[in-house]
């Protein structure tokens, strides 16, 4: 499913044990471009000066020597605390199905005759590795786009790690081959800036990614009372104290792109029903509806969490809420039955359907108009459980 060479990661991280990432990160980049021309090899040593030598074992070889080499090298060096704040490079199959997902339908010169308008701009605003920039500049390329202008004009990458920017922006000239291009990714953090920086002055046309999930329940990843302040200066009440900072990108998104525009980002599945994350999708339907879902309860990332990616699509002059949501599912993004648009913020229930779950509808007051709590939920689970049934 992730296509990723396995074995020469493995030797990479064994062969770099204790050395500065930069300098490993530039022999792999080095590498992948060596058989490219003196020309891009210069680049590529411009942006990494410094490199170790690396036994063959640990270096890329066959269909693994691709730009997206890079992205893995990144994350197989990255340490725990890193994968903790959401370091998680995307398979490049995910990327790919989930960026033809986001252009599906939407009112572009993409795949037409006519050529691509010099303001269609699609945006990852935690781009990481680069995987779905790549993902983005080969569906544009198979689209007939010459790569230079896919890499300058086309395609925006944002991330708040600079090593992180510096592996995406030399994957996608490694892509197009040309040393030359300028790849437009920056060093920020998408939630702290607005507008985005490479914005068309509409807004993107498309918004899709992998941003970081960063639960608010674990003391490595939340947020201090100082950056809590400021993002909920920014978005207003809708940042809870628990909401994960992954839904965050979904508001700051649905303000980033255009008119008819969509944002397609991966989320952990609790962004569907979380009481902290509804705030966020009652800010979000108003901005930009939901209109499709991909549920994925396959392990996609190292991570054990289960995700999902709405789809969201900003009104344009006389449209309104879609009367029906389309549904994915599964590491390939197979099509499954649409379903209804549920009420404002109620997204759960499509993803409830995707498992043969029954729709229930109680008759009786809700149990807290009923009853009181003393005591913390999870100190009295394990009394209840026995009595609870389905």
């Amino acid at each position: 499913m992730t296509s990723r060479p396995d074995p020469w990661l493995a030797a990479l991280r064994g062969a770099s044990a204790g050395t500065d990432p930069r300098a490993v990160l530039g022999a792999v980049a080095r590498h992948v471009a060596a058989d490219r021309g003196p020309g891009l090899v210069e680049a590529v040593v411009a942006r990494w000066p410094v490199a170790i030598e690396l036994p063959a074992t640990a270096l890329p070889s066959g269909d693994a020597l691709r730009p997206d080499a890079l992205g893995w090298a990144y994350e197989a060096l990255a340490d725990d605390d890193q994968r903790r704040q959401g370091l998680h490079y995307t398979p490049r199959d995910v990327a790919e199905r989930l960026v033809a997902l986001g252009l599906d339908g939407l009112d572009l010169p993409v795949g037409s005759d006519g050529p691509i308008g010099v303001d269609f701009a699609i945006c990852d605003p935690a781009c990481g590795g680069g995987a779905f920039l790549l993902a983005i500049a080969r569906r544009l390329a198979a689209e007939g786009v010459e790569r230079r202008a896919v890499v300058e004009r086309h395609v925006v990458g944002i991330d708040i790690d600079p090593v992180a920017a510096d592996v995406a922006s030399t994957s996608l000239l490694v892509w197009a081959g040309d040393p030359a291009v300028v790849p437009r990714v920056t060093v920020a953090d998408a939630l702290a800036v607005g507008p985005w920086p490479d914005r068309p002055g509409s807004g993107f046309d498309l918004v899709v990614g992998n941003p970081p999930f960063q639960s608010q329940l674990a003391a490595r990843t939340v947020r201090t009372p100082a950056g809590a302040e400021r993002l909920r200066a920014r978005f207003g009440e809708g940042v809870t104290a628990y909401v994960d900072t992954a839904n965050l990108f979904l508001l700051a998104a649905a303000d980033e792109v255009r008119p008819g525009g969509r944002v397609v980002l991966i989320q952990p599945q609790s962004v569907l029903a979380g009481r902290d994350g509804e705030p966020v999708r009652l800010a979000v339907d108003d901005r930009a509806p939901l209109e499709g879902l991909w549920v994925c309860d396959e392990r996609v990332f190292a991570a054990h969490t289960r995700v999902c990616a709405p789809v969201l699509r900003r009104p344009a002059d006389g449209t309104g809420r879609p009367a029906m949501v389309r549904r994915w599912r599964g590491p390939s993004v197979r099509r499954v039955r649409a379903a209804p648009a549920p009420a404002p913020g109620r997204w759960a229930p499509l993803a409830a359907g995707l498992r043969g779950t029954p729709t229930v509808r109680l008759s009786h007051d809700p149990l807290n108009d009923l009853a009181g709590a003393t005591a913390g939920f999870r100190d009295q689970f394990y009394g209840l459980v026995d009595h609870v049934h389905e």
